[in-house]
């Protein structure tokens, strides 16, 4: 058998490599083809092809990030949706451009994802990781549509310079700086809503109820002043429809997720004036659900800690483990009956919860304190 000549095996070898790199390309380019980072790259390039820049913001320590990586951004319907309509990028929300991007879309949590015009408007939003490809194309068609009808956060914000006053055209306003994440504009403009309300309907209390978000802010002050007619008109079933709990305990639970959110917020900033604004109006809420009470009394804890006030810290864990315990534990048993007969959820709900600020509270109680007593009730 002859051999063949060297010049054949190099080119027949050489064949292979290009073989073999154009099938690892065919692979790549089923997912989603990121471009170059270089934003006024890519801004450039999404104005050439008439064409919305698609930003993935991440941060290294993310983890959903590193999931969408593995699962869905590399699925062949999720590239050509994204390639075909997209110019597609990814920014690291904490190195070189990243910063300022966080910022001027308000950007607050991982993975983000902007969808923006080539002049720099936001026009669509999505936040976290996405179980199936199916949401994350969901997203990308309705930046699409957006794109196609013309929309524009820019055009909106110049109406509401001429329209702040037209109750029709905030309330139309309200849902899509929602959409976008824009919390800043959206607490303004909720704000200005409650101005020009002069004889609230039930569809002015339920659009509150369902974007009203903080707890330091005018629109909350007015729906605390107006809590009977705001229950008068709440349509859970329509705002809500997949919660399987009572109509009072939504309600309830709307008012306390927004103090406890301010609690929060009060934590992470050391805001003194927040966590004081957050305990006034939960104490003029009539709490029907012992999780709020457990709630309130954990995060004041964790404020003082915060605070370094450890005499305030305790204070808050003696009043949870000499008070609001032995009070809350048997209504926590009732309700974990109740809702289970009525609202075919699991039972236990009420007393896990308890068992977790219980168990937080015995924590803080051996950090702490020193006393021998306190040993025994941790």
């Amino acid at each position: 058998m002859k051999k063949l000549p060297s010049a054949i095996k190099r080119k027949s070898a050489l064949l292979l490599t290009v073989l073999l790199i154009l099938s690892f390309c065919q692979v790549e380019a089923q997912g989603i083809q990121f471009a170059s980072s270089d934003l006024a790259v890519a801004f450039n390039t999404a104005k050439q092809q008439n064409k919305l820049l698609f930003i993935d913001m991440y941060t290294d320590w993310c983890g959903p990030r590193k999931m969408m990586e593995k699962e869905i951004f590399p699925q062949e319907k999720v590239g050509q949706l994204y390639n075909d309509n997209f110019i597609c990028c990814r920014i690291n929300a904490e190195k070189g451009e990243g910063p300022d991007l966080v910022k001027k879309y308000e950007v607050e949590g991982y993975p983000t994802f902007l969808f923006i015009t080539p002049e720099g408007d936001l026009i669509a939003k999505g936040i976290g990781y996405k179980e199936s490809a199916d949401p994350f194309l969901e997203l990308g068609r309705s930046a699409i549509h957006k794109k196609e009808i013309n929309f524009s956060v820019s055009k909106m914000r110049e109406r509401y310079e001429e329209n702040k006053n037209n109750k029709k055209f905030l309330a139309s306003y309200i849902p899509q700086l929602d959409s976008l994440g824009l919390k800043i504009e959206l607490a303004a403009v909720l704000d200005q809503y409650c101005k020009v309300l002069k004889t609230p309907l039930d569809a002015d209390f339920n659009l509150l109820i369902k974007y009203v978000f903080k707890v330091n802010a005018g629109a909350f002050d007015f729906l605390m002043e107006n809590q009977v007619a705001a229950y008068q008109y709440f349509n859970p079933d329509s705002l809500f429809p997949n919660e399987k709990y009572s109509k009072q305990v939504q309600f309830e639970g709307i008012f306390n997720n927004i103090i406890i959110g301010g609690m929060m917020d009060a934590i992470a900033k050391k805001d003194v004036d927040e966590f004081k604004q957050a305990i006034a109006k939960s104490k003029r809420i009539d709490h029907h659900s012992p999780k709020y009470p457990l709630s309130i009394s954990a995060f004041s804890a964790q404020f003082y800690t915060r605070m370094q006030d450890t005499v305030a810290a305790l204070r808050e864990l003696h009043y949870y483990s000499d008070t609001l315990l032995p009070t809350i534990l048997p209504v926590a048993t009732s309700l974990d009956s109740l809702e289970a007969t009525q609202h075919q959820t699991s039972k236990g709900n009420y007393l896990a919860y308890l068992a977790h600020i219980t168990n937080v509270t015995a924590d803080k109680y051996l950090r702490y304190s020193k006393r021998n007593s306190d040993f025994q009730k941790a």
